[in-house]
């Protein structure tokens, strides 16, 4: 193609290579090649057109045409197999005498209307129609409405209690900045923060889950429970046991994420100005940290909320396979190593939007947290 420019000559010509291969696939099969010499002679043959599927060479193609054709005529077993190699031979020259290398420097739009992939794909999209899964046959939309619920869930849980638990630790530690208070918790932060998921996950199951060790949480989800008789709220709570540790697994590194985030926001803002008038006023501290500073630190915190949306989509990959959580993590993972093409669009398509309105909601909650900003050019 490089060579030529003509993408229909080189069609025609890769389209006859496979029917002469194809050829020799069925002649193959038949009684009178299974003598031992026929079979070397046919096993020739067939390297000789895999190599004319593989060159590009135009000297070295002309040298494989010859080498096939005095092939077939000196073995007369081989000559069903002449009437093909004549239309690869013909289909050759069409692509060496319509050669137009300067197609390959012009665009070339090709309007279908309406009723093209593109535009069929994105109006099913607009309709909540994804298309149907290579690999279950199911709806996508049907499968994603079952499985998203689980990452739903457990991701919103996770993020909730990292909010929780991380900002508090952030606030003391800027509030206490060089105690002992700070010392201990800035060094768990920074050992947490080091810890790859993964490896925790396994952890906590080779721990708690193993019944040489403790004994303590299931080491599996509990499939059977998401039967027709229950809802996916009540499947929830009945594995709420078997949460325990995949939540763990989430939260952590999230906590340790945050609190690091909290603190240096704090430390940053109580150096400025207004929060030295505001001791000058005689303000207590807990009121100037969580009425004044706080609104301004939260910033980056709020940053890393706009995150928050496209995981609610896609969960996680590895700690979902890890739990055997059937959550939309899992789901992409097998939809990868499936080649299961519609579900992966649609998961990512949707993640895709995730993440606009994440930063949609996180613009909305700077001008909350701090009036002062504001998305116009007026003064």
């Amino acid at each position: 193609l490089n060579q030529s420019g003509n993408w229909e000559a080189v069609q025609a010509y890769h389209n006859a290579i496979q029917v002469l291969l194809l050829t020799h696939l069925s002649i193959s099969k038949s009684q009178e090649f299974q003598e031992v010499q026929k079979n070397k002679v046919i096993k020739r043959s067939l390297d000789l057109v895999n190599g004319l599927g593989n060159a590009w060479e135009h000297d070295r193609i002309s040298v494989r045409l010859f080498t096939l054709d005095t092939l077939y005529r000196n073995r007369p077993f081989l000559s069903a197999l002449s009437p093909q190699l004549a239309q690869v031979s013909a289909k050759f020259e069409v692509l060496q005498q319509n050669t137009h290398t300067w197609k390959k420097y012009v665009p070339r739009i090709i309007w279908h209307g309406t009723q093209n992939q593109y535009h069929l794909w994105l109006r099913g999209i607009l309709k909540g129609n994804f298309g149907r899964s290579y690999r279950s046959g199911q709806p996508i939309s049907q499968r994603i409405g079952d499985l998203f619920f689980w990452s739903f869930m457990i991701t919103l849980i996770s993020v909730f209690l990292a909010y929780v638990i991380s900002l508090p630790l952030g606030i003391l530690a800027a509030r206490f900045q060089g105690s002992m208070f700070d010392r201990v918790l800035t060094l768990v932060v920074f050992a947490l923060d080091s810890l790859p998921e993964f490896w925790v996950a396994t952890l906590l199951l080779v721990t708690f889950a193993n019944p040489d060790v403790l004994d303590w949480f299931p080491a599996t989800f509990n499939t059977v429970s998401m039967g027709r008789d229950q809802s996916s709220l009540e499947a929830f709570m009945s594995n709420l046991s078997r949460l325990v540790l995949p939540l763990i697994a989430y939260t952590y590194g999230r906590i340790a994420f945050l609190t690091r985030i909290m603190r240096a926001s704090m430390l940053e803002v109580v150096r400025q100005d207004y929060i030295r008038t505001a001791r000058a006023k005689g303000l207590s501290s807990t009121r100037i940290l969580l009425r004044h500073a706080f609104r301004n630190a939260s910033l980056p915190i709020i940053t890393g909320f706009a995150s928050l949306f496209p995981m609610l989509v896609g969960g996680s990959i590895i700690l979902e396979n890890i739990f055997t959580i059937p959550g939309m993590g899992r789901e992409i993972y097998q939809a990868i190593f499936t080649q299961d093409i519609p579900m992966i669009m649609a998961v990512f398509t949707l993640i895709g939007f995730m993440t606009v309105f994440g930063y949609l909601v996180s613009d909305i909650l700077y001008v909350i947290a701090n009036p002062r900003i504001k998305f116009t050019n007026r003064p």
